[in-house]
């Protein structure tokens, strides 16, 4: 399962709507992140599309990798409030039924932070025309709107937004969480990240039964401390 998180605008060349201190391109690239974050737990190839100013590139490199779908994040403007989504006119029933998921999970947040349903829409957008598999662009809110724009200044709305898009794609994809890294895998990833220098230790002391010495510990718990820095 592959799937295509496309954030709207490009660094450095689109900013996309600005207003109220905050710039478009920069938010739909937080948030992006913050679904690719979530949805690392579950079994699923998820890609950031490259982004290039070009529509169609960003079109033909989810088409290249045969996406099984393809979800673009934006912000709103133009004097309105509230959420909308946009599938293409032509589109089938498989992209009527992600719009509604995504839909659906992302209004189960906006109520409750009084923000409005504008409705599951249709558009000519170019992603929405040029990719090949289920595709659905979203606009969250609305930049140039006081309380939208609140909203979108707020850790905790772009997180608890970020996260009900990911369950949207997770029940539409239907996906499962990864299965857990054995003990082996997960002290060699320690260890390239120069987190552990000592792999055959945790090897032996990191599980249950065994006791893991002080001097182990703090080490350990300095350098997790230094890669959070």
């Amino acid at each position: 399962m592959i799937i295509c998180i496309d954030a709207g605008h490009t660094p450095n060349v689109d900013p996309g709507a600005c207003a109220n201190g905050l710039k478009e391109v920069s938010l739909t690239g937080d948030i992006c992140d913050r679904i690719i974050t979530k949805l690392a737990a579950y079994d699923a190839d998820v890609r950031l599309v490259p982004r290039t100013d070009s529509l169609q590139a960003r079109c033909d490199y989810a088409n290249s990798i045969g996406a099984d779908c393809f979800i673009s994040v934006h912000i709103n403007a133009g004097g309105g409030t509230g959420f909308e989504s946009y599938i293409h006119p032509s589109a089938g029933e498989r992209t009527k039924q992600i719009q509604a998921s995504l839909h659906e999970a992302c209004m189960a947040c906006n109520r409750q932070y009084g923000v409005p349903d504008r409705g599951q829409k249709t558009a000519q957008f170019t992603v929405l025309a040029k990719t090949n598999m289920p595709t659905v662009l979203l606009e969250l809110c609305f930049i140039d709107h006081p309380h939208d724009s609140t909203l979108l200044k707020s850790e905790l709305y772009l997180n608890d937004i970020a996260n009900e898009i990911a369950w949207g794609i997770v029940e539409f994809c239907g996906l499962k969480l990864r299965e857990p890294d054995s003990l082996e895998v997960a002290i060699g990833r320690l260890q390239q990240a120069g987190i552990i220098a000592s792999p055959d230790y945790w090897l032996e002391n990191a599980q249950a039964g065994k006791t893991c010495r002080g001097d182990y510990v703090a080490g350990l718990i300095r350098n997790m401390a230094g890669k959070l820095i």
